[in-house]
């Protein structure tokens, strides 16, 4: 054999045995890439759940207002000229904020002008009065002399002729009837005169009583605490009132004292997933100040029309979350996170999501005699990790979680109809009846809140803060 020969088959074994190598080498790591990427049917529990952003607020509070007088004097709008820091503690009585007295300065002295111009005018009218009601008595009393005279004169004529007589009786009746009608106009004339000094007296009292309440209110506008707390400014839609703020006769708010032994947190839910939540449903809550602490809570109020925040394109709902520990650490406006628990499914068959396919039917890929097939399943409730196998798969089989070739090539093993059938149905008669229990829960809770919120009208208590 020659050199050239030897070479050539020394090559070849060499070629096989790389050949041989690489094809072992490749197996090995195709299967452990396989391996890897598959996922073992399991047993557990799946928790829906929904995740907001959230404020915490006491649920009870005594509101700080400005005087409520505001309105009937006519000044419809004030500012806050100064307020206190936001968490001073006060008592009853302490000083809480100033409001700008400027309109109220303003209509004191107008009022004190009125007053003035008033009294003048009442005066003058007195005087003016007592002038022409001298001259009517002057005119009353000459008059009353004529009558006299005249009634002389007719006692003097009874022995004259009949025509002196009867000239006589005219004269007087004349007399006296211009003497009783200038009784009745001066009678007139005190009644006339009397009711407009009545008129202008009564101007002059309301003018009065109504300076004697600006000058109340001026002294009003400096607020006072109703009782004793710490001092937290009011949040509003335009955010928060404090130095500068408007307060109008409508919302008379200045601050507010919170009742710290109890809140609710102020949340807000998109739209996408504001179905799921409802009244009754629990609620983990983290505080962002204290990281390592946990609270629960429950849902108690689900708003029914979405409102745009300013900053943010999509509509969101309010909901309110009512915190059920009390802790001295907690503070209104502290920031929460909040896991809404929607539903719980216990000691079910779950998988990954990234485990399902999806075309002309909902399946999985696994292995049958060591070939891989696609096996049709019934996909139950979700959350963002992992899915309920409602049917087709039993605990402890392995799927592919991912799959670079054509599926299509794969054969397909189908549910059996009747079976698939009657899963379907057991799914919705489960979800109809979740839904039915939710639907109870939330019922019960608005009527709860109703009948408490009618109890603290009725006894006077204080107000469930939901701006």
């Amino acid at each position: 054999m020659s050199a050239l020969s030897k070479k050539i088959i020394l090559a070849l074994i060499a070629f096989l045995l790389l050949y041989f190598l690489f094809t072992f080498l490749r197996g090995d790591i195709s299967s452990s890439a396989t391996s890897s990427l598959m996922a073992e049917v399991q047993k557990g529990t799946l928790e829906i759940e929904v995740r907001a952003t959230g404020e915490l607020q006491a649920k009870n509070s005594t509101q700080i207002t400005a005087p409520g007088a505001m309105r009937s004097v006519g000044i419809m709008r004030t500012t806050i000229s100064d307020l206190v820091p936001e968490g001073t503690v006060v008592e009853e009585g302490d000083y809480v904020a100033q409001l700008d007295r400027a309109e109220v300065s303003l209509q004191i002295q107008s009022a004190e002008a009125e007053i003035e111009r008033i009294e003048t005018q009442l005066l003058q009218l007195q005087i003016d009065t007592a002038i022409e009601m001298q001259g009517l008595r002057d005119q009353l009393l000459n008059q009353q002399f004529v009558l006299e005279e005249r009634q002389i004169q007719l006692s003097q004529s009874k022995y004259e002729p009949q025509m002196t007589i009867r000239q006589a009786e005219i004269d007087f009746q004349r007399a006296e009837r211009d003497y009783n009608q200038m009784k009745a106009r001066y009678d007139l004339k005190v009644e006339q005169a009397t009711a407009k000094i009545a008129e202008i007296n009564s101007l002059l009292r309301q003018e009065q009583i109504k300076l004697n309440n600006l000058r109340q209110l001026s002294k009003d506008f400096t607020v006072r605490s109703p009782g004793p707390g710490m001092v937290i400014y009011q949040r509003t839609w335009s955010g928060r009132k404090g130095p500068g703020s408007e307060i109008s006769a409508w919302d008379l708010t200045v601050a507010e004292l919170p009742d710290l032994s109890e809140f609710i947190s102020r949340t807000f839910v998109n739209e996408i997933d504001i179905s799921k939540v409802s009244a009754g449903q629990t609620v983990s809550m983290t505080v962002d100040a204290f990281p390592g602490k946990e609270y629960s809570g429950k849902v108690i109020e689900v708003a029914n029309i979405g409102q745009q925040l300013r900053n943010q394109d999509a509509r969101v709902f309010e909901v309110n979350i009512h915190l059920h520990e009390a802790d001295s650490l907690l503070r209104p406006a502290m920031t929460t996170g909040n896991r809404i628990l929607i539903d719980r499914y216990e000691d079910v068959i779950l998988l990954p999501l990234e485990a399902i396919f999806r075309d002309s039917l909902t399946y999985v890929i696994t292995k049958v005699n060591q070939q891989l097939h696609r096996k049709e399943i019934i996909e139950g409730a979700s959350n963002d990790i992992y899915f309920i196998v409602a049917g087709g798969l039993e605990q402890g089989q392995k799927v592919l979680l991912n799959y670079e070739g054509d599926r299509t090539d794969l054969p397909i093993i189908y549910l059996d109809e009747n079976e698939k059938d009657e899963i379907v149905q057991s799914l919705k008669a489960e979800k109809e009846k979740r839904e039915s229990e939710r639907r109870r829960i939330s019922r019960e809770m608005r009527e709860k809140a109703n009948q408490e919120s009618r109890q603290q009208v009725q006894s006077g208590g204080s107000v469930f803060i939901i701006n």
